[in-house]
């Protein structure tokens, strides 16, 4: 089983290239992207998480076997 923390870093690495390739295309001052970047990867995290808690929960409750 691969580490919690480690699995927690390649996820915001992973996140910070989606936001980031997302972010070029909306932003066309670099200043304003590097400053909105931060405040984006943090959305981006925070609606991952309740994703994975709806998720979860729903697999414990409606699809539980035992």
């Amino acid at each position: 089983m691969i580490d919690p923390l480690v699995h927690c870093a390649l996820f915001v690495l992973a996140a910070l290239a989606i936001v980031f390739a997302g972010s070029t295309f909306s932003e066309l001052d670099d200043t304003a992207l590097l400053r909105a970047l931060p405040r984006k990867v943090g959305w981006f995290s925070l609606w991952c998480a309740v994703l994975a808690l709806v998720i979860v929960v729903l697999e414990h409750t409606v699809a539980s076997t035992s």
